[in-house]
């Protein structure tokens, strides 16, 4: 799947949402790439919504998207594996939720090796939350050179995970 320039806007639960044919198990990515997108004025407050969820990938791609205004997230994944997300900015998300992140891992789920890097997340203002937020179980997680900027809340949470690195990070 290639997906890229577009504009989604003004939707109340995922924007896109991706089960991949990838091969998890022999590790062969499935060449998703998400790319120069703009996912803006999305999702519903009763529940929650994602502009982009993916599961079961291997190598995505996902870099030069804005997320901005919604009510919950902006990227949401779970069995995922050497997944790259970078030079993205998330701005002004999470309204309505405390138990969530702008980058979020599903709980219990096994991943290993996915990046998070070049990003910008500002304009956060719910004290409660997680920009990047690695739930129940995930593994493997490389978070650095991130920016944080005008945010409120906590910017990486690594909620009973292991082998995460955290490092040269801004806030």
């Amino acid at each position: 799947i290639k997906f890229e320039n577009c504009e989604i806007y003004n939707f109340p639960g995922h924007g896109i949402g991706i089960i991949s044919n990838a091969d998890r198990n022999n590790i062969i990515p499935a060449g998703n790439v998400i790319r120069n997108n703009y996912f803006h004025d999305y999702g519903n407050s009763e529940y929650r919504s994602d502009a982009l969820e993916i599961a079961n990938d291997v190598a995505a791609l996902i870099e030069h998207n804005e997320f901005k205004n919604a009510a919950h997230g902006g990227i949401s994944y779970y069995d995922s594996i050497d997944i790259i997300i970078q030079y993205n900015i998330f701005d002004n998300l999470m309204h309505s939720t405390t138990d969530y992140g702008a980058v979020y891992t599903h709980r219990g789920c096994a991943f290993r090796d996915n990046i998070i890097r070049y990003n910008l997340f500002k304009n956060m203002f719910n004290p409660n939350m997680t920009h990047a937020f690695y739930n129940d179980g995930a593994y493997g997680q490389i978070t650095y050179a991130n920016l944080f900027w005008n945010a409120c809340g906590d910017n990486i949470c690594n909620n009973d995970g292991r082998d995460n690195v955290v490092t040269d990070n801004i806030s």
